[in-house]
């Protein structure tokens, strides 16, 4: 397993990828590589983690899909969306989602990475630090003044991880044309060049992001033309 991981930080469902079988040249740089999803510990056979938490009236707190597995118990307290409502500060309308002073969208999302990188460490890694992790989040943290302070707390809450070294923020279009860039030399032997429509449609939110993918020198250079969204954080498709 890498110890270089990438985390797909989701409203719905989160995932954690990793290098495989990476073929490197005499001057130790890599040539060829596979990416894999790691599978939870106990997440149902299945890569995708469910990004929900849950807290019963004992203040033990469920990750995942043990938390999913409560949603119906009544001494339980389920919470979601703690991705996108880590700049909230309107007090009733994180109250209207089961938040309170002691459970902050900041406790839940330390408590939920920290507890999805733990089970893959433990599994994986034979409890050694991970070296490099890049995290997907929406391209509209990068734009958007009223929600930088997601990307910035959420970086915050990664880094004072002791078992991950160092933290990369990539928007999720970004990483996804970056992945279909790589994928299109692998199985066609040339570099792609030109522009790409990419749609994420999530469980929470609706993203649309055109891409351009220029070479620059033995790289691809990616970068994000235009976006558009709807849902948490958004104001309506079209508006972003």
């Amino acid at each position: 397993m890498s110890n270089n991981v990438g985390l797909d930080f989701g409203t719905t469902y989160s995932v954690i990828s990793y290098l495989r079988d990476i073929r490197r040249n005499a001057s130790g740089v890599i040539e060829d590589f596979n990416i894999a999803a790691s599978e939870p510990r106990e997440g149902g056979h299945s890569p995708c983690q469910d990004s929900i938490v849950a807290v019963n009236d004992n203040g033990r707190i469920f990750v995942g899909l043990k938390a999913r597995q409560k949603v119906d118990e009544d001494d339980v307290r389920v919470l979601k969306g703690f991705k996108m409502l880590l700049a909230e500060k309107d007090a009733s309308k994180l109250e209207e989602r089961n938040y309170d002073g002691e459970y902050t969208p900041e406790k839940v999302t330390k408590e939920y990475i920290s507890t999805i990188l733990d089970d893959y460490i433990s599994q994986n890694l034979n409890g050694e630090s991970i070296d490099n992790l890049v995290v997907g989040v929406p391209e509209i943290w990068f734009s958007d003044a009223s929600t930088i302070d997601c990307r910035t707390k959420l970086e915050e809450i990664i880094r004072e991880n002791e078992k991950v070294k160092n933290v990369q923020l990539v928007s999720e279009p970004a990483l996804a044309c970056a992945y279909f860039t790589s994928n299109y030399k692998k199985n066609t032997g040339r570099d792609f060049v030109g522009r790409l429509l990419l749609i994420d449609y999530g469980g929470g939110t609706l993203d649309v992001a055109l891409c351009n993918v220029k070479q620059k020198g033995l790289s691809s250079e990616v970068s994000v033309i235009k976006r558009a969204g709807a849902g948490t954080n958004e104001k309506g498709l079209g508006k972003g």
